[in-house]
């Protein structure tokens, strides 16, 4: 564990709300199994910033209070703490043009720095001069950026018949897939001036073979602020499968919030 210390920063607190609504099937390929992945995060030169979801509830969905297995929620959606991220309900996708209600809601937070606007001393409530927004609100135009990944796996192979006509066995083979599952596809969708507050509907499309469409709409806004004294960070270690310890993708926690360090690569892209 290492401990690191600069000089004092003010920061703004940042809340963003993720509505999920559903995902519709255009043209899959193939049946399969399948859930989305979503991350909100910022990023400077060496480090990219992931925003924590601290809170989600589905709202209005009537397959979420109904305990009998539903081939449209076959696992339970869940936040990802050791790498700040959201997953949908896991479900099954057998026909063209179905649609799989979602209803998701997720708060996502972080904190960003505020740069200082000018060189002298001024107040801070010049901050909020409506007659000067271009030089006043310099700060709001940090860029954040939503990752959604699409997950899929095949269905049972060696009893299909049986669960694809039984939600219940499908939820038992599921509930044993564990690693099955892969990322087959991404897309990066960059907020503009997220910090302002701004509401925005993202229609996340997938293409080629899994042509597909998610309804979402993102909330955000700066709502608080704050000095902190010192910036520490705690670096989290892993042991690998060859039991050799090694940083987890060089990801450490900073002040309660997931960094990444940049590796050279993706510094140089």
């Amino acid at each position: 564990m290492n401990q690191k210390k600069i000089r004092a920063m003010y920061r703004a607190r940042t809340e963003f709300v993720l509505h999920v609504e559903n995902f519709r099937n255009i043209d899959l390929f193939q049946q399969g199994i399948y859930f989305l992945k979503f991350q909100i995060f910022n990023e400077d030169e060496e480090k990219v910033y992931y925003a924590n979801p601290y809170h989600f509830e589905t709202r209005g969905d009537l397959e979420a209070s109904d305990p009998r297995a539903n081939f449209h929620r076959l696992l339970e959606p869940q936040i990802f703490d050791e790498n700040a991220s959201f997953v949908t309900k896991t479900f099954f996708v057998r026909y063209a043009e179905e649609t799989v209600t979602f209803r998701h809601v997720i708060k996502f937070r972080t904190e960003v720095d505020v740069q200082k606007l000018h060189q002298n001393n001024q107040r801070m409530s010049m901050i909020f001069d409506p007659s000067r927004p271009f030089k006043t609100n310099q700060f709001v135009e940090n860029e954040f950026f939503l990752r959604v990944e699409l997950y899929y796996a095949q269905p049972p192979q060696h009893n299909f018949v049986r669960a694809a006509n039984s939600a219940e066995i499908m939820r038992d083979e599921v509930s044993r897939y564990a690693n099955k599952f892969k990322c087959v596809q991404t897309k990066l969708f960059q907020i503009n001036r997220s910090l302002q507050g701004q509401s925005t509907f993202i229609p996340v499309n997938f293409d080629r073979e899994y042509t597909s469409i998610c309804m979402a709409t993102l909330h955000s806004s700066v709502i608080d602020f704050k000095f902190t004294g010192q910036l520490s960070s705690t670096r989290v270690k892993i042991h690998s499968e060859s039991d050799d310890e090694h940083e987890s993708s060089h990801t450490f926690m900073e002040n309660g919030i997931l960094v990444e360090k940049k590796t050279r690569l993706d510094a140089e892209a």
